[in-house]
């Protein structure tokens, strides 16, 4: 029988795959539209744009995938392991094809000799992007076979989150970086918001790179998911989650301090903001029993108080992850129904409260979904 933590888990699963598919899907859209603007010139168009519409096509088959194959799971109708592998198969590749998509970018600006602004802030990025995760993907997809023990394609895995996290962080410190090599360092030393936002960025994330490598490396060998210690994954995905949490409530609470510039114009228009939704399937795992490779065991004593505890628990996850998807579900809203323009409704005073009160309390539920983790795991 499942229960309501289990549950939690399923539902926060397909809701970030939803995410990940709505957001791409909203891309692509607007991708297309951008072909029919006057004001592009050619050769732009067929070296970037061209390719990087194609891979916003694969990435969105990619979610639709995903979110087909979590309907089933979702329904307590779980799919086959051959037909489970084929569709992780075909979405890791899709994602692969997606980021090697990227490359004819980067190119393209480099033989254009580009300032030392659009390097940080475009070339080094992309190329990053576009070389290292298709790499670590494609082996993964080679590992998961069944002709295969499972360990080589859980090595591969590890090594890809290490890798994707690192990615993350590369993409953002180098726009950070950028912006304050275009603004001076008066962007950030007389504005606290942007000081704490690029302190956030290029240190406590890499520190959190480091801690994902960390665990991989103490990860690798395992024979099994099962053998996991899904509370520590848990967490890595919901601190990567909250970060950008982070920085998007200190963009809706104090706006684009210091004036507009380029980190704002990545950060609001870069394709990975569907990583708002990545709470809601990491705060469930964080309640994980260590090591025993189930989410639905908890640490807690035997008998009515452990009972009550779950139920509460239950509660408190499921408060958390309704609070996340209103958030998610207006933050999407305030860009669809802006479509086909460019302009998005964060602006508009609804939006803009709607966007304040629940991602503000998202937030606070994460940092105390956080620490009632910690408490538990002490007192066990």
């Amino acid at each position: 029988m499942i229960n309501k933590i289990d549950w939690s888990f399923r539902i926060g699963l397909f809701l970030v795959a939803f995410a990940w598919f709505s957001f791409n899907f909203y891309e692509l859209t607007m991708g297309i539209f951008s072909f029919v603007k006057p004001s592009r010139s050619t050769w732009p168009i067929v070296v970037e744009n061209v390719p990087g519409v194609w891979g916003l096509g694969l990435i969105t088959a990619a979610g639709l995938i995903a979110v087909i194959a979590l309907l089933f799971y979702l329904g307590k109708q779980d799919l086959s392991k051959p037909e489970a592998m084929m569709a992780l198969r075909m979405i890791i590749i899709l994602e692969a094809a997606f980021f090697l998509c990227l490359s004819p970018g980067w190119i393209w600006r480099l033989a254009l000799r580009g300032t030392v602004s659009q390097i940080l802030e475009a070339i080094l990025p992309t190329f990053i992007e576009s070389i290292a995760i298709p790499a670590v993907l494609i082996k993964v997809f080679l590992e998961l076979s069944p002709n295969k023990p499972a360990q080589g394609a859980i090595k591969w895995s590890l090594i890809a989150g290490t890798v994707y996290v690192f990615v993350y962080w590369f993409t953002n410190a180098t726009n950070w970086i950028g912006a304050v090599y275009a603004k001076g360092l008066d962007y950030v030393i007389l504005y606290p918001i942007n000081m704490l936002s690029f302190l956030v960025t290029v240190v406590c994330l890499f520190a959190l790179t480091l801690y994902v490598a960390y665990f991989s490396k103490r990860s690798v060998g395992k024979e099994s998911l099962t053998k996991f210690d899904l509370k520590r994954v848990g967490l890595i995905i919901t601190a990567v989650g909250l970060y950008f949490n982070l920085i998007y409530v200190l963009w809706l609470f104090f706006g684009s301090v210091g004036g507009w510039g380029s980190w704002y114009a990545w950060f609001l228009g870069h394709g990975t903001l569907w990583a708002l939704a990545l709470p809601l399937v990491g705060l469930p795992l964080l309640f994980s029993a260590s090591g025993s490779g189930e989410y639905v065991k908890l640490r807690f004593s035997k008998g009515g108080v452990s009972s009550l505890k779950r139920k509460r628990l239950a509660f408190f996850l499921f408060l958390a992850q309704g609070i996340g998807t209103v958030f998610y579900t207006v933050f999407s809203a305030a860009y669809i129904l802006a479509v086909p323009s460019t302009t998005v409704l964060t602006g508009v005073p609804i939006f803009r409260l709607l966007l304040c009160a629940f991602g503000g309390l998202f937030f606070v539920f994460i940092l105390l979904a956080l620490a009632l983790s910690a408490v538990i795991e002490q007192e066990a």
